[in-house]
Parts: structure tokens; sequence; C-alpha cells
């Protein structure tokens, strides 16, 4: 079975990342804020400015999703990380692999 990755940010590297995880044959979920333009687009077109996500890779807008992941995949800005990691108190993360991409 294959690993469960969140990723979250959905900008253009975190939804580039999720795509390629995705080509590896992991399950993968790109999670962003529902007020994100990004992830808004994301939302309704699957597409950015660089790829097209696959239906494969499942979109959420709840963050506690990650409990689902045996690794989690932060890219976001730099300066968001800090309100991010508040959000992700409240979420039993115990036992995840977590790899920055920023």
């Amino acid at each position: 079975m294959a690993e469960k990755i969140t990723v979250i940010g959905p900008g253009r590297w975190g939804s580039f990342i999720a795509w390629y995880l995705n080509t590896l044959g992991l399950s993968v979920t790109l999670y962003g804020r529902s007020s994100s333009e990004n992830m808004r687009r994301l939302s309704k077109t699957r597409k950015n400015e660089i790829i097209t996500l696959p239906e494969e890779i499942t979109l959420s807008t709840d963050l506690e999703s990650a409990e689902k992941s045996d690794i989690i995949v932060i890219s976001v800005a730099t300066q968001g990380l800090r309100s991010l990691m508040e959000e992700l108190k409240g979420i039993n993360l115990k036992n995840k692999t977590f790899v920055l991409c920023m």
C-alpha cells in the first residue's frame, strides 16, 4: 500500500510537489486554506500556471486531513510557517514525518 502524503500549500511549488509525488504512485492530498486564491483556482480547474493536477490527487481545505497521512510536506511561504504551526497544534500528528520545502 502506498504511503499517504499531505502537501500543505497549494502554490506553484506545493502543487508541483503534489503532482510529482503522485507520478511516483503515492497517495497525495493537497491542502490549502479555503481563503487561498490558489486553492480556489485548483478546486475549480485543477490547474495553475504550470501544471494540471490529476483526479487522483485529493484537494482539501480541511487541515485535519493531515492526520490520515504518514508524511506531511510543508510548502508555504516562510512568513506563514508560524501561523501554520499554531494551527497544527490542535491536530494529532504523532509519529508523522515532516518535510519542509520552503
